[in-house]
């Protein structure tokens, strides 16, 4: 009995079967305040558990509904 192991090769496996890992990004969350995806490797803010926006003050300030934001103050 021969193995059949090209099976996995074919076109009809690739297709319903895409490698993840060959894909060059991939999508980690969505950000809260401009709802973009967050890609794996950028710099995130986790505001809560479910909450999470990019590193940037305008998607900081849409995701809590600020008018400002003071930088570098402590409470």
């Amino acid at each position: 009995m021969a193995n059949n192991l090209d099976r996995f090769e074919s076109p009809y496996h690739e297709f319903r079967f895409p490698d993840a890992q060959n894909e060059e990004v991939n999508k980690f969350l969505t950000c809260a305040g401009c709802n973009e995806d967050i890609l794996v490797g950028e710099e995130i803010l986790i505001l809560f558990d479910s909450l999470s926006v990019h590193d940037d003050y305008d998607c900081l300030k849409k995701a809590n509904g600020a008018k400002r934001i003071l930088a570098g103050e402590e409470w």
